[in-house]
């Protein structure tokens, strides 16, 4: 009983494609713990598209910005305005019944148009006048008079580096610290800009105005609180909301991992680890902008403001900034604080819990795992569907828990895995391929050197037997061929005769057998050269059918042969042309029955090609064998049993001849009715016509 080899090869060859996948799947999840720029930038790209198929729906009544736009600026003049016609505006929306008011402008410096600023500045030329104007009430008291009975924040703004005013001694918002520290978390600044003391400690709350996007400048997160020194400033939003919920402080909850919540407003709304809120943008919406103007001269729509939280801030252009945003298009940073106040009131902003890096690292694993496992067994075209299939299930499952709950997956990551993987097992796969196509080419090759040494040791055999019989069977064939003619006396018994004639004629069949296969062996060993001349083919025709002539007429065979006068003459080697014609006439005549016809053709075909056509009404070969009859020694069954003879090298010798001159052989039979073999010279072999 055979006993089957155990496939050590394949064993190594799935040992080695595993040993890569866990090699591949280790460096992946490492490369992702990494995190690379590259990888951060898109997946921030994920998430904007995110926000741009779904983003939020503008509230009917959310934040509203009373604008200081150009109507404004060209009915009351250039930017600053003094403070006594802010104070007027603050008192104006106060009375349209705001839920809080945020001016996001700094009041740093004293009213330049403040009247003891003109009388320190004309003084010493009208003393009178100077007098009469300290008299008068600074337009910064004005303007924090305009804060009393209304809920106002006033901006401030922190400083990384240079000088900033000295802020000592000034309120501060309440931050109840839930947990750790949360200032290790957050960037510290080097200094705190806010408004003069008196409107300071005039207003409601103080909340910070800056707004910080990303490496590529897009806002995504705002952060809700900053630092300076061991002093905690909110975000202008938050203390907005703060105070018009009239609490008296902000909460932040901090863990190991970072902040965790910001507390405001009834509200927890989450952070990432330095605190800061993905604010999942609405589109940009011109009805919460009211112009200044408007409102300062009573035109604006009746309740517009009640009930609403209000910004004043600059946006003409020259005064506002311009921010870039994830829907594609810009907004000024008030528009962008009111954003941020809206989504947190309506509850709907993005986060990124501090545990998602584990579910995204679970999803590569599982991404990788999956591609790996199938990759060493499924063909290339089935690992790529697979993986398309299990790239649009990633991006299915992170916009369904995106448009869910606002949860941000990244989904590039697992997926650049599952490619990077799918690439891996299909690369090992052609390499193994290549390498299997290699070995068996080798092999194929080192076959190929054997047979044609097989080859080449049969041809030289038989080339060195046909010339060792060539010798004997000479001496035979011309000693019986005296003994036949009696030269030397008669041989007394008329049976001799006979005899001789038989070894004679025995001798001469054997001897152009050998001489056949002598030809076969030289041409299949490469040995047989051209000898080109100018050849006439009628006269080769006619001289090859008078070497069959005694035979045809033995078996009462007619033969007819048709040459064109203006036939060209064929540059070729003229034995061979001759011997391949005798072949073809004397098979035709051998197999051909008596009183039976063959013509020899030669013609100039139109596109330059001659041929030499040999035709018969033969017994003719069945279509089955006639592939076989050009093999050497293949002798078709109706010809043995037709009792023709012959060892079957004619027409195998025929067509090498004719394929050494570029040529072809074309054979034609039907059985019963005869056979026609044509032989083809190519039109470069006609040069001469």
């Amino acid at each position: 009983m055979a006993v089957t080899a155990f496939p050590v090869a394949r064993v190594h060859a799935v040992i080695r494609h595993r040993l890569a996948a866990v090699a591949a799947a280790v460096a992946l999840l490492l490369l992702q713990l990494a995190d690379p720029s590259l990888f951060e930038a898109s997946r921030l790209y994920l998430f904007d598209s995110w926000q741009e198929i779904a983003p939020r729906s503008n509230p009917p009544r959310g934040a509203v910005i009373v604008a200081l736009d150009s109507p404004s600026l060209a009915e009351y003049g250039q930017w600053p305005w003094p403070r006594d016609l802010v104070a007027r505006l603050v008192q104006r929306v106060a009375a349209g019944g705001a839920s809080v008011v945020g001016l996001e402008i700094l009041f740093a410096e004293p009213d330049r148009l403040s009247p003891e600023q003109l009388a320190a500045t004309f003084g010493t030329d009208d003393p009178a006048l100077a007098a009469r104007l300290r008299a008068l009430p600074s337009n910064d008291a004005l303007l924090a008079k305009s804060f009393a009975g209304a809920k106002i924040v006033l901006a401030t703004a922190t400083r990384q580096a240079g000088f900033a005013p000295s802020s000592a001694g000034q309120r501060s918002t309440a931050i109840v610290e839930n947990g750790l520290d949360p200032r290790p978390f957050l960037p510290e600044q080097d200094g705190l800009v806010r408004s003069l003391p008196v409107l300071n400690a005039a207003a409601a709350g103080r909340g910070d105005t800056g707004i910080d996007g990303e490496r590529d400048g897009v806002v995504r997160r705002q952060a809700a609180l900053r630092r300076v020194g061991l002093q905690l400033i909110p975000s202008f939003a938050i203390e907005m909301l703060r105070v018009a919920a009239g609490e008296e402080a902000v909460t932040v909850t901090t863990n190991q991992g970072g902040i965790t919540t910001i507390g405001v407003a009834g509200h927890r709304v989450s952070t990432d680890r330095p605190g800061r809120i993905w604010l999942h943008y609405a589109p940009h919406d011109p009805s919460r902008f009211v112009s200044a103007q408007a409102i300062l001269a009573g035109t604006a729509a009746p309740d517009f403001l009640r009930g609403r939280p209000v910004l004043i801030a600059p946006t003409a252009i020259g005064l506002a900034d311009s921010l870039a945003t994830p829907l594609g298009v810009t907004m000024t940073g008030a528009e962008i604080h009111a954003q941020l106040i809206d989504a947190i009131l309506a509850e709907d902003l993005l986060v990124r819990p501090h545990g998602i890096v584990l579910a995204e690292l679970a999803l590569t694993l599982a991404a990788v795992l999956c591609v790996g496992g199938v990759g060493a067994r499924v063909a290339a075209r089935r690992l790529v569907i697979l993986v398309g299939g299990l790239l649009i299930g990633l991006f299915a499952v992170s916009f369904g828990v995106f448009a869910a709950g606002g949860v941000l997956l990244d989904a590039t990551y697992p997926a650049f895995a599952a490619g990077a993987m799918a690439i891996l097992s299909i690369g090992q796969r052609l390499a193994g391929e290549q390498k299997g196509r290699e070995t068996r080419e080798s092999e194929l090759r080192d076959t190929l050197i054997k047979v044609e040494a097989a080859s080449r040791a049969k041809s030289e055999f038989l080339a060195n037997m046909s010339h060792e019989l060539r010798t004997p069977l000479t001496a035979i064939i011309g000693f019986s061929e005296i003994l036949k003619l009696e030269l030397f006396g008669p041989l007394g018994v008329a049976r001799y005769r006979s005899y001789a004639a038989d070894i004679n004629a025995s001798g001469t069949h054997l001897l152009d057998l050998v001489t056949d296969i002598l030809d076969m062996a030289r041409i299949e060993a490469g040995e047989t050269q051209l000898h080109e001349t100018a050849v006439e083919v009628g006269t080769v025709i006619r001289e090859s059918e008078r070497m069959v002539a005694i035979r045809a007429e033995a078996k009462k065979v007619t033969t007819a042969i048709t040459v064109p006068a203006n036939l060209p003459l064929l540059r070729a080697d003229e034995r061979l042309v001759r011997q391949m014609i005798v072949n073809l006439v004397s098979n035709a005549v051998k197999f051909t029955p008596a009183c039976g016809e063959v013509r020899i053709d030669a013609a100039l075909e139109p596109d330059g090609t001659l041929t030499v056509t040999v035709a018969d009404t033969g017994i003719g070969i069945g279509a089955e064998d006639l592939e076989q009859v050009i093999k050497p020694f293949n002798v078709v069954e109706s010809a043995m049993k037709s009792d023709y003879g012959g060892i079957g090298l004619g027409l195998p010798l025929t067509k090498s001849m004719i394929e050494l001159h570029g040529g072809t052989l074309e054979l034609t039979s039907t059985l019963g009715l005869g056979t026609t073999a044509r032989l083809r010279f190519p039109a470069g072999r006609v040069p001469i016509k």
